[in-house]
């Protein structure tokens, strides 16, 4: 087997970063075919990863065999003060020819951000059995599901119905329970609810109008 070659991600392995990333799109959509089939393209993946590595503070590698790049990663930041000194690979952070090869990957990109003291790492992965078990063998672990799925029609439970503008307030109230049930036993999240009301009720309102979505209460 060729030897496998680590070297910091630059703008240049974008199209390549964005062929793997379709890649494993397509492998996903094969057992979740409801994902959006226009990730499927490199033209597409491209612009996911390249809105990645325009952020602040981007760092991250590739894993190249014989010059190919075989698997990248990018860690991104999120708020310090939600997430502690923290590093995000988000849904299109990363991609591997073989499941294996993101741990050398991870390896050699986690040092930096250790060594810069950000030491909560969070990974959005695919649910894929060979991806999951390859980063669960680094001793990551599930925090949270994401889940899709086709819903036949069906009449809503009795007293269910859509948001309406009036209910703004009380769902003002019901929105921090999450944060506050996380704090404790046996998440210990840390994080303190600390939304701006006025940001909070803007965005409650633009949910509510918004027809795609289905706020409900």
């Amino acid at each position: 087997m060729s030897p496998l070659e680590l070297r910091s991600f630059a703008e240049d392995h974008l199209d390549a970063a964005a062929e793997l990333l379709a890649a494993r799109h397509r492998h996903h959509r094969a057992t979740e075919p409801l994902l959006s089939e226009r990730f499927e393209d490199a033209s597409a993946t491209r612009g996911e990863v390249a809105s990645l590595w325009a952020q602040d503070d981007v760092s991250g590698g590739v894993l190249l065999r014989d010059g190919d790049v075989a698997g990248f990663l990018l860690g991104t930041r999120r708020e310090d003060q939600n997430w502690g000194a923290n590093i995000w690979i988000e849904a299109a952070g990363y991609a591997v020819a073989e499941a294996e090869l993101i741990r050398d990957l991870y390896a050699f990109c986690s040092q930096r951000w250790v060594d810069q003291g950000r030491t909560r790492h969070y990974a959005l992965v695919p649910a894929l059995d060979d991806q999951v078990d390859a980063w669960f063998r680094m001793s990551f672990g599930a925090q949270q599901a994401h889940g899709i799925k086709e819903i036949d029609q069906q009449p809503w439970p009795p007293g269910a119905r859509r948001a309406e503008p009036g209910d703004i307030e009380a769902l003002m109230e019901i929105v921090p329970l999450i944060a506050e049930h996380h704090g404790r036993a046996p998440v210990f999240s840390g994080v303190d609810w600390d939304e701006d009301a006025d940001e909070l009720r803007t965005m409650l309102a633009a949910e509510i109008a918004d027809d795609e979505l289905g706020e409900l209460v």
